[in-house]
């Protein structure tokens, strides 16, 4: 049984440590960070549009760009080191504030496009972030997140055992949760809250189980690693490739729900 207060608490104190703020903000610099940041940015600015929050902006990967571009951004996190960061790039060009994810202090139908990468896997109440979410997006409008792919999870388990590996017990520490779900899950989920979901992409194979267990793959990502305009091409394969990727071949799942115009809005059950 989870403890979702005792997750929660661990996972905030984490982020509100400065130098785990900046130590973050080099993540997506090179390596697979890298790469799954070019995936994540071309994904995020396919369906953007209008007036954009980014909740758990961290330190402002989607937001700095799309501020640039001209686009208006209101950025909500509950770390205030991660906030500074975002400050320091942009001063007075964004909306920042700082709430947790699920509280969030606007009014329903005040948002064209919501984004929300690398925020919903650490949160075990993920169902009434959704909610909170789907209440202040405007008809018609857009959220994009991310999770886990427990098809994937699933995969690696049954080929460790196959392999002979020793299957690690489950943590007990609360910084180790990280939510996984399937794509059937995930539709039901959006279903469940009067939305639809009009995409759901497959995407990280670099990430994969078995990337760090077979030693031809181990040397290709070593390559894509070590030459950026390799790192790039990598990116831009996964993201042509699309509905070919399996979920069982892949870490993650991106996910774009819409709201209907019109429809009522349901709380997630």
């Amino acid at each position: 049984m989870i403890d979702r207060k005792l997750v929660k608490a661990a996972k905030v104190q984490r982020y509100r440590d400065v130098e785990h703020a900046e130590a973050y903000k080099g993540r997506f610099r090179d390596g697979v960070g890298k790469v799954r940041d070019l995936i994540e940015q071309t994904f995020v600015r396919r369906h953007v549009d209008g007036w954009i929050l980014d909740a758990g902006i961290g330190t402002g990967r989607f937001s700095v760009p799309l501020s640039w571009m001209g686009h208006p951004v209101v950025g909500v996190d509950a770390s205030l080191p991660m906030l500074d960061a975002v400050r320091t790039e942009l001063g007075d060009k964004i909306d920042l504030v700082k709430c947790d994810v699920e509280l969030l202090p606007f009014r329903s139908d005040k948002f064209d496009s919501i984004v929300c990468i690398r925020v919903i896997f650490h949160l075990p109440q993920y169902k009434e972030v959704l909610a909170e979410f789907l209440r202040v997006l405007k008809p018609g409008g857009r959220l994009m997140f991310d999770v886990l792919s427990h098809e994937h999870r699933q995969l690696a388990r049954r080929m460790a055992k196959w392999l002979r590996v020793p299957i690690p017990s489950p943590s007990t520490d609360p910084l180790d949760f990280h939510l996984s779900l399937e794509a059937k899950e995930i539709y039901q989920l959006v279903r469940n809250c009067g939305a639809r979901c009009i995409e759901l992409r497959s995407y990280d194979c670099l990430s994969t189980y078995w990337v760090g267990k077979v030693p031809p793959l181990k040397r290709l990502v070593r390559l894509v690693l070590r030459l950026p305009w390799l790192a790039e091409l990598w990116a831009k394969t996964e993201v042509s490739l699309g509905p070919l990727l399996s979920p069982y071949l892949t870490a993650r799942h991106f996910v774009v729900v819409e709201m209907p115009a019109f429809s009522s809005k349901q709380e997630l059950g």
